[in-house]
């Protein structure tokens, strides 16, 4: 068994579950009027809103000037939709890569422009852009008028009416069919699974920093009430073959995936996460589920924001910045249903000895919820497994050590 070790500067112990997410309902999301976004040229402007992300909600009073100066942008398409999927308006890009005028796109929906295959992940997507205002950024593709299929990036936001109620659609489209020819075949994917009732938030530093050699695709997990449900959403995210790492809960459903689809996982990395009954963590666990259905939810969150304050000294304010804005968004309901999906599932042991694909199992030293000696198991039960221990974290490995996690990434991306 190989192990690499990281040292880095210490942190206190985090006790809880990695649940940072920004799932909210729509009136939690801070709208932003168009007014405040700079107009100087087109090219700054979409990079402002892409920046913006989940952050952004325009009024339809906003779209119309903000269509009119995105119509000059050459690079990406941008399209209005309804919220059953009719085209109200589009820039010249988006026509273009289409081949229809602008009276004929008026006529068609984006569902009739998306091959069929595609249709359920965006109906997931089309909810969660309903609940948060954002869908993030997925690949799927389109359908020319020559009926020609070609891959698009997309990313959507919500247009709020004057009654501030969810109107239309707003996207901007980018064509990456050439990229894919340059790379001759496509670079290689990596899915990312996050924990308990997050999101790509969780995500946020591994996919800025290893986008320049992998494809990146974050699941969204928040309708999964059962690890089969976590499996098909990792499956039906993304096309093909790729690279798997989940962390805690995440790495819970990775086992599966991998034990039960090796024709899809090529390589595997599971961070913070168990494999065996652990009687206390379940017990503790247990303790946790019960009092938030005693309506102490927000009683829970407060005292591990406190915990989070009190225990990290002022050097580590960016690390409790990150948990306070993940905390702030959390979705009580998801939490508990994906608490009781994996308590009535807890073990992975029958999953680690059908594992065949080249797997790093990432410790942190410091995780008061799985031991180091946790992920020694998984990795002598998995065959050819290597381990890599993490000296200065908790269980929060990927905004405590997040430059740590993201090198050992990248090493196991281009040498496993």
């Amino acid at each position: 068994m190989k192990i690499f070790k990281i040292s880095i500067t210490v942190y206190l112990l985090v006790f809880a579950v990695p649940f940072l997410t920004q799932f909210c309902s729509i009136n939690q999301i801070k709208e932003i009027n168009y007014s405040n976004l700079s107009i100087e040229s087109s090219q700054k402007l979409l990079k402002e809103i892409k920046e913006l992300g989940p952050s952004l909600l325009m009024n339809v009073d906003s779209y119309n000037i903000l269509l009119n100066e995105l119509e000059k942008y050459k690079d990406e398409g941008i399209v209005i939709n309804s919220l059953d999927g009719i085209t109200i308006g589009a820039n010249r890009n988006y026509l273009k890569m289409l081949g229809h005028t602008s009276e004929e796109i008026k006529s068609i929906t984006y569902q009739e422009l998306t091959p069929s295959k595609w249709h359920a992940m965006e109906n997931d997507l089309f909810r969660k852009v309903m609940k948060t205002g954002y869908s993030g950024v997925y690949e799927k593709e389109y359908i020319r008028k020559d009926g020609t299929v070609f891959p698009i990036h997309i990313q959507s936001w919500l247009i709020m009416d004057e009654n501030h109620k969810a109107s239309l659609l707003f996207g901007i489209i980018q064509d990456i069919s050439s990229h894919k020819k340059q790379e001759g075949k496509m670079k290689q994917k990596l899915v990312l699974v996050p924990g308990i009732a997050g999101n790509e938030y969780l995500w946020k530093f591994q996919i800025k920093h290893l986008s320049d050699i992998v494809d990146i695709v974050v699941p969204d997990v928040s309708n999964c009430n059962s690890r089969e449900e976590w499996v098909e959403a990792i499956l039906n995210c993304t096309e093909g073959k790729f690279a798997l790492a989940g962390a805690s809960m995440g790495g819970w459903a990775c086992f599966k995936v991998a034990a039960e689809h090796p024709e899809r996982v090529t390589k595997l990395a599971l961070i913070g996460t168990w494999a065996r009954h652990l009687p206390e963590v379940e017990k503790e666990q247990y303790k946790i589920l019960e009092r938030i259905k005693n309506g102490h939810f927000d009683e829970f969150k407060q005292e591990y924001l406190d915990y989070v304050s009190t225990n990290l000294d002022s050097s580590k304010d960016e690390f409790i910045k990150l948990v306070k804005e993940g905390m702030e968004f959390i979705d009580k309901q998801v939490f508990i249903n994906h608490l009781e999906s994996y308590l009535d599932d807890f073990n992975s042991e029958k999953f680690l000895n059908k594992i065949k694909c080249p797997t790093l199992v990432i410790a942190a030293k410091n995780d008061p919820i799985f031991s180091v000696e946790e992920h020694e198991y998984i990795t002598k039960s998995i065959k050819d497994a290597k381990i890599a221990i993490i000296d200065d974290a908790g269980h929060h490995i990927m905004f405590e050590q997040p430059q740590a996690l993201s090198t050992l990434l990248r090493y196991w991306l281009m040498y496993f």
